[in-house]
């Protein structure tokens, strides 16, 4: 039985962002159980987890008795680790945020499922569910089944390899931001149950389109309820409110769906900005055309600037590149570096708009009037900045790694002139 309560989240003394923290690659490859625990608070990663990152909070964690004693200044990070889905026999891994790193303690890792379910992504550990499939729903198309050993349920898990980190898809399971498993709350789903006798007591209240004086369904527990059209009455309504706002409830009411539907519906939608007006309107509303004209791309995206020590035939030094952890790079040379927002606009234009982007704090980044900055604002990007003297935490650098190997490799067995180095990185990158 395992019973890890974490305390209050504290920033770190030390070096919260994982530096000096040794990582043992000699478990790699190794398989080990990772087991759903219900009395773990918060996932606790083990040997077979890969820390992509730490966080620069710390908290402290008591055990299942007493007589030990808590374990102090325990990191917060986020993990990866492998698992093969049964059916198609592929490899996936899981990215687990908002996670205790005792990957140097334990051998196996414990979930949290309801981690994972303030995530919104469903877990089901019931063997006795004859409604659902042991396992867990990763996306509309992918489940992960889990299995059990006596009472314990769980997979079995290992700590990627390089290539695997690289080449894999990766779903995330848990919040990398935010997690407080003393505040956390859980809204009230309804039962399928009452969830029809809503609707049938909504029904009650619309008539038929094809006979609109009838009604198809009737029970005396609920004459009172129904009101005589004598007693009924049609008035206008006025408000003051300027943003009337979009809830789950009110979107159920006017699509005349279930609150389950909207609350997807509203998650799964994208809404930069709300416009309203109180009437009579002095003015129309133009349509905002960038919204239409640009897709916005789902995922987190790296950028970084790649450097060359020659310059190319059309006068090229360096490429800035933006890399996608699923696999997707997009590189666009430039005469210096101060042409990053220019690729960042090109970028935009012939891929899309990402709606998160992590980058280092250069001048010709993050600088008030740069043209990069002002994009970022402009197509209202979602920024993150790496810590100073951290690029580890920027996975560009391990798109550019993976690129210059396949670029000397091409450059040597074409014998192709280092002047056109920059025409090599892109017909690469889009190969």
């Amino acid at each position: 039985m395992h019973r890890v309560v974490s305390g209050a989240r504290r920033k770190s003394s030390g070096n919260g962002n994982g530096v000096g923290i040794e990582v043992n690659d000699t478990f790699v490859g190794n398989v080990m159980p990772t087991e759903i625990d219900n009395h773990a608070d918060t996932i606790c990663v083990g040997r077979n987890c890969y820390i992509e990152s730490y966080t620069s909070e710390v908290c402290s964690v008591s055990p299942f008795l007493d007589e030990y004693s808590d374990q102090e200044d325990v990191h917060i990070c986020t993990a990866l680790t492998a698992t093969t889905l049964p059916h198609s026999g592929e490899t996936i891994i899981l990215r687990m945020g908002q996670c205790l790193d005792f990957s140097r303690k334990m051998s196996k890792t414990l979930i949290n499922p309801n981690q994972l379910r303030a995530f919104s992504i469903p877990v089901c550990d019931d063997p006795t569910d004859e409604n659902r499939e042991l396992g867990i729903r990763l996306d509309e198309n992918t489940f992960l089944p889990l299995s059990m050993s006596g009472t314990i349920c769980g997979i079995m898990t290992w700590r990627p390899t390089d290539d695997e980190l690289n080449s894999c898809r990766v779903f995330t399971v848990s919040n990398e931001h935010e997690w407080d498993p003393a505040t956390v709350t859980f809204d009230d789903v309804p039962s399928p149950s009452m969830r029809s006798s809503q609707v049938c007591a909504l029904s009650l209240y619309r008539p038929s389109l094809t006979c609109p004086y009838s009604y198809a369904w009737h029970d005396d527990s609920v004459d009172d309820m129904i009101p005589s059209f004598e007693s009924l009455q049609v008035s206008s309504t006025m408000t003051t409110a300027r943003h009337h706002g979009v809830s789950p409830e009110s979107l159920a009411e006017k699509w005349e769906c279930s609150i389950v539907t909207a609350r997807a519906t509203l998650q799964a939608s994208t809404q930069l900005n709300l416009r309203s007006a109180i009437a009579p309107l002095s003015r129309r509303y133009r349509t905002d055309l960038l919204s239409q004209r640009l897709r916005r791309l789902d995922c987190m995206f790296f950028t970084d600037t790649l450097f060359n020590k020659s310059r190319s035939f059309v006068g090229n030094t360096c490429a800035q590149i933006f890399y996608d952890p699923n696999g997707f790079m997009y590189i666009h040379p430039m005469v210096s570096k101060a042409d990053a927002g220019n690729a960042l606009d090109r970028f935009v234009n012939d891929v899309g708009i990402p709606n998160r982007l992590t980058y280092d704090g250069a001048g010709e980044q993050v600088g008030a009037k740069s043209k990069f900055d002002q994009l970022v604002k402009h197509y209202r990007i979602n920024r993150h900045l790496i810590e100073p003297y951290s690029p580890w935490q920027n996975r560009a650098e391990t798109g550019i790694r993976i690129i210059k190997a396949k670029w000397k490799r091409l450059m040597s067995c074409r014998g192709v002139p280092k002047r056109l180095w920059d025409f090599a990185l892109v017909w690469i990158s889009e190969v």
